[in-house]
């Protein structure tokens, strides 16, 4: 209600009307407040919702998740692809799931975000030894699972790689098997990660089997550092792939973020990465060609040099479109002499 008082002038001898509702408290303009208000409370929340929208992982392991640092990398190809993300880790050399479920530093990390997803990196022989599997790893894994699940979030699997060259390896009195290569090494340590992935219901991150994938395709490319056990650059940057394939599900091939290597390089671990997680036999290869130390291109094959598979075909009039895989060049032909001939190894990756 709006309320009149008829004033008169002394000057005029006229009367003029006022209204006590004018000013700052005036209906109209304390309405607009209040809009004001709704609308920046309307902003706050929108802010507040977006930034619920970044996927926010906690990486628990060991030096196999901090040596070239992979959650940064996992971070800059999801910046790369334009998924906002936060990273935090829990990471001590050496240790296991075990020593974790002891670690307060570990269970604070766990409880004090609303984490998307908590990674499980396990030792890396730990998995490989049926004793330690089943009474270290495995106990270990549901326990922190179940500490991730109370926190609303995801529980993911961390495969890691086999060694090298395979070999025999000990964790506190008990011995692995005797594994002929990394090939077979892998093996035991995917049975593993599967296993416990597949009992509790939780997300895998296949590393490991993209490492095979690579070795498989390129016989020459090197992940692994001078202990055959710790990554290289390459071999943590295709584990960020990885991550990125499996948590986003979505392809990493194109993201423009490379984390130290070249395009070519990176690129590949790109591919390998994402036809390990999409379960592609043989998908097209990257645009690019790799050979020896020493070595040159087949598109340009010198005269005299003849090209032979793996399986001793020669291949020759095929060199300049010749699929991935290794070939052997020697030059001249061979003669009656059989004198040994020069040969060298090249791997073609496309």
């Amino acid at each position: 209600m709006r309320i009149y008082v008829h004033r008169c002038s002394s000057a005029v001898g006229t009367f003029r009307t006022a209204r006590l509702d004018e000013g700052p408290f005036a209906p109209d303009n304390h309405l607009e407040m209040v809009r004001l208000r709704v609308v920046a409370l309307v902003i706050a929340l929108a802010a507040l919702a977006q930034a619920d929208d970044s996927l926010r992982v906690l990486f628990i392991g060991n030096s196999l998740t901090y040596v070239n640092d992979l959650p940064g990398l996992f971070a800059g190809l999801s910046e790369a692809g334009g998924k906002p993300v936060r990273t935090d880790a829990s990471t001590f050399g050496g240790y296991s799931l075990e020593d974790h479920t002891k670690t307060q530093a570990t269970l604070d990390k766990i409880a004090q975000d609303s984490w998307s997803f908590v990674v499980l990196q396990e030792q890396s022989i730990i998995p490989t030894i049926p004793y330690w599997r089943y009474n270290s790893m495995y106990p270990a894994s549901r326990r922190l699972d179940s500490l991730i699940k109370l926190q609303g979030a995801k529980t993911a699997f961390y495969m890691t790689w086999g060694y090298k060259y395979g070999g025999q390896h000990n964790y506190g009195d008990s011995l692995s098997p005797d594994f002929q290569d990394y090939f077979e090494m892998q093996e035991s340590l995917r049975v593993a990660y599967e296993g416990i992935a597949k009992e509790l219901s939780s997300t895998l991150v296949p590393v490991g089997m993209a490492f095979a994938r690579a070795r498989h395709t390129d016989s020459l490319v090197d992940l692994w550092q001078v202990d055959s056990c710790h990554p290289m650059l390459e071999g943590t940057y295709l584990g960020a792939c990885v991550f990125y394939a499996v948590l986003y599900e979505s392809n990493p091939v194109g993201l423009q973020f490379y984390g130290g290597l070249d395009s070519a390089t990176a690129r590949f671990c790109q591919e390998m990465a994402w036809q390990t997680v999409s379960g592609i036999a043989d998908a097209p290869g990257a645009a690019r060609q790799r050979v020896g130390s020493g070595a040159f291109a087949l598109q340009s094959l010198p005269a005299g040099m003849t090209v032979y598979n793996q399986a001793g075909a020669n291949v020759t009039a095929r060199a300049t479109a010749l699929p991935r895989g290794v070939y052997f060049l020697r030059e001249g032909h061979q003669d009656a002499s059989h004198k040994p001939q020069a040969v060298r190894k090249v791997v073609v990756v496309r």
